[in-house]
């Protein structure tokens, strides 16, 4: 690793632990001049630094109370660092809309931060807005307990750049047997089991069941594309951003941007996240969830 990459991490912590502590002046001062944010593909926004900072202090601690996000894995190269996360807040006002509940709400997320060794330019954060929606309309759901933090001890330096190289084959080589609706060539990708992560919870799914699950999901969804954005590897996890559009379900236009997480042993896939927009969408089975 890099002096440039440990840098990137150390500002990305900085700029968490100064949101934890609601301390605006110090979550952005790793910023540059201009600060941008993405979410799950659409600009929030991009402005002066000083704006967002401003903004932040006069509206964030009345809305997102006792606010906390929990950096569950990290990593970087010397222009990303990507973080997997848990944010929890007492909904206590407006957000997207919906009005305050105060209750406690809880989801997971990815994250992939811009840099270059200085400053952080842009933030691109990937959570499933959908599940975020239905909490802050009230629904109730109990909180996963399964960390995204890594278990086990990191792979070596002198290993990492073959395991970087065998990651990114393996998360290109899923979505593109998704594309071609090739099941073999997937879960050739896949060990068996696999643990298929969503909102703190891990799903242990067996290939003999992934066989009959994912050519009835890609039928589900007729025009089923993906197209890949950027692909990241970090030891031995891979970072894939997506592009999902499939024909319109119940008048609704399939078109998510999102982001895939996966971790493998050096020959296959252990262990999946995937962060959609609104994963209920595509997979109403997830609802039965909450």
């Amino acid at each position: 690793m890099t002096t440039k990459s440990e840098n990137g991490i150390r500002l990305v912590q900085e700029c968490v632990a100064g949101e934890n502590a609601q301390d605006y002046d110090r979550m952005y001062s790793v910023f540059g001049e201009t600060a941008t944010y993405y979410l799950n593909g659409e600009i929030l926004g991009s402005a002066p630094t000083a704006d967002f900072r401003d903004l932040e202090k006069q509206t964030t601690p009345g809305i997102y109370g006792n606010s906390h996000r929990e950096i569950q894995w990290i990593d970087g190269n010397d222009t990303r660092v990507v973080y997997q996360y848990k944010i929890q807040f007492n909904h206590n006002g407006e957000v997207f809309g919906f009005p305050p509940t105060g209750r406690r709400v809880e989801f997971h997320g990815v994250s992939i931060a811009e840099h270059d060794g200085n400053e952080i330019r842009l933030i691109r954060l990937f959570a499933d807005q959908g599940e975020m929606n239905r909490q802050l309309s009230g629904k109730l759901r109990t909180p996963g307990t399964v960390s995204a933090a890594l278990e086990g001890p990191p792979i070596p330096e002198g290993e990492r750049a073959r395991y970087e190289a065998i990651g990114a084959r393996l998360i290109r080589a899923v979505y593109e047997a998704e594309n071609e609706r090739d099941i073999e060539k997937q879960l050739a990708c896949y060990a068996d089991p696999l643990l298929d992560h969503f909102a703190g919870r891990a799903n242990t799914m067996s290939m003999s069941a992934a066989r009959r699950i994912l050519p009835a999901w890609w039928a589900s969804l007729p025009g089923l594309h993906r197209e890949i954005e950027e692909v990241l590897a970090f030891g031995n996890r891979a970072i894939l951003r997506w592009h999902m559009t499939a024909e319109p379900m119940d008048g609704k236009p399939v078109d998510q941007h999102g982001c895939s997480v996966i971790e493998h042993d050096g020959e296959r896939i252990a262990k999946f996240w995937a962060y959609y927009p609104d994963l209920a969408q595509v997979l109403p089975a997830v609802l039965g969830l909450e």
